[in-house]
This record gives structure tokens, sequence and C-alpha cells, in this order.
């Protein structure tokens, strides 16, 4: 199998790990922004609203090799800091006082809320556990992670959520997943040998607020980079823009009238375009 890369940006590994909540506070003079990865989500600059603490890792929501981590903190630390968003990390929640609003974690760190978001562990189904063969302790299915072909049994494929693949568990690696499921089946139904292989590909937008989000897209081997999507004229990726926002309106209308009919999106492919990717300069600056 592939190694599991380093995470970035919720994974299988992400959901197996303790409780991860978002918090926010009041504060004048917010603490720098770490350089480490984050996940974070913004409150308007009002005057009664205070910046974003987070204290949940972009390692806990996708999953891509470590030199990710580098390229995408350079591209979106100057963002964060902007926004004001004060960034907490490697605080393992022990206990959640919600009366005085402090979140306290095992080694005795308090940070103070005024909303506290807390995620859950969670797992795969409870039918997949409780049979034997099947999954293992936590619900997930083994999984070949090229051909999407249960290691338990080969008359058996698993896509999404399902899946104990370190991809990301996000409906767009459902969907290429799909096409590859699919092609395999048919290829194992005629007895032929499983060709079509699944490359990790996952691809999201991520809102930052005012009318604007950023675009990524990704494999298990290429790591978010600036450029376009889905070629060298087509949405910017990496980068923070009314473009990308209207890019995620247009595609409510798409997920509900093509992809939940099963309908391919010309010009997404289920493995990772590389036209329009920066990967030269990505990579020098990953190096850097």
């Amino acid at each position: 199998t592939r190694p599991r890369p380093s995470q970035w940006c919720s994974s299988s590994n992400a959901s197996k790990r303790a409780t991860s909540p978002a918090v926010t506070r009041r504060t004048t003079n917010p603490s720098p922004v770490s350089k480490r990865s984050a996940t974070t989500r913004e409150l308007a600059p009002r005057q009664h609203h205070a910046p974003v603490r987070s204290q949940t890792p972009w390692s806990e929501t996708y999953t891509v090799n470590f030199r990710a981590a580098l390229v995408c903190n350079r591209e979106l630390s100057g963002l964060l800091a902007k926004k004001g968003i004060e960034v907490v990390t490697e605080l393992n929640t022990a206990t959640v006082d919600g009366e005085s609003g402090r979140l306290i974690s095992y080694d005795g760190r308090e940070v103070p809320f005024d909303l506290a978001v807390v995620v859950p562990l969670h797992g795969g189904a409870s039918y997949v556990a409780r049979s034997p063969g099947l999954g293992d302790p936590l619900g997930f299915v083994p999984t070949d992670p090229a051909t999407l072909q249960s290691r338990a049994h080969p008359n058996v494929f698993v896509i999404g959520d399902a899946a104990d693949l370190a991809a990301s568990k996000a409906g767009s690696v459902a969907h290429f997943e799909g096409e590859i499921v699919a092609h395999n089946i048919v290829r194992l139904l005629a007895g032929e040998p499983l060709d079509a292989r699944f490359d990790g590909h996952a691809n999201c937008f991520i809102e930052s607020g005012f009318g604007k989000a950023l675009l990524i897209d990704f494999n298990d081997e290429v790591e978010p980079v600036p450029g376009h999507f889905p070629g060298p004229v087509g949405l910017p990726l990496l980068r923070e823009s009314r473009l990308n926002h209207m890019g995620k309106l247009a595609f409510e209308q798409l997920y509900w009238h093509a992809l939940l009919p099963g309908r391919s999106i010309p010009g997404v492919p289920s493995h990772m375009p590389t036209a329009g990717k920066r990967l030269a300069a990505a990579a020098l600056a990953a190096g850097s």
C-alpha cells in the first residue's frame, strides 16, 4: 500500500483522534498567527465581534504530503493575519466548562471562549465494525488505495467515508472514487484485471467570507499549489477571489443536477489534472 502521507487540511486518521473544538474569544490584541497549519472560521470584523481562535489544525480536514503544509501556509498565513485569527495548536481538550466559557486541556492550559464548536470522535458504520472480517474496530473497511477493492473480499468495493484510506473524507473524493469503482466492477465481472487507479484526487472550496473563497485541488502526490483549475484557464487555485465564491455557488447546482444523478462533469476527470498548476514554482518554494 502507499504510505499514509502527513496531513494538511477530515481524513480517516483525523477522525480517529480526540475531540478538536474551534473556539472564539474577545480580545483587543490577538496573538500573532501561528505558522503551523490550522482550520479557522471567520467572524465579520464588527465592533462587538472577536477574532476567531481555533485549535483545529488543517490536518483534521484534508490529506496530502507534508510539503503541502509548507506551501499552503505561506499562501494562507497572510490571510489569517489580516482577519485577526489566532491559532492554538496541540491543545487536547479534557474539559469544556460551559458556565465560565473555558476549554481546559489535559496539560492544564485554558482557552477562554464565547462560542465553542466541538467536533466529536467519529467512525464508520456500526454494522461494519460488528461484521467479522469486513472492517476494523472503528468501522472502516480496509481498502486497496489504488483499485478501491476490499482487502477482505474481492467482490466488495469501497468508496467515501466507509474506506480506511488516508484520502480525505470529502464529497469530491467519493465522486472521483465512484468513477474508479464503476470501471473496476465492470472489469471484475468480465474476469479482467482491475486497471483503474485512484490517485487520492480531492478538491474543495474554502469560504473566506465577504463574498470570497479559495479553491484547492490535490492528490496523494501533489500538494495544493497555485495556478488554475481545471486547466490553464479556469478558477484560481490557492488564492482568495470572488470568482471562487461564485464557483462554489454554481457548484451547488452541479451537485444536485449532475453529481447526484451520476453524470460526469466535463473537464473534471477522476484523476487530478496537472494542466494549469504551477508545480515547478511550488516545488521550489517547498524546498526553500
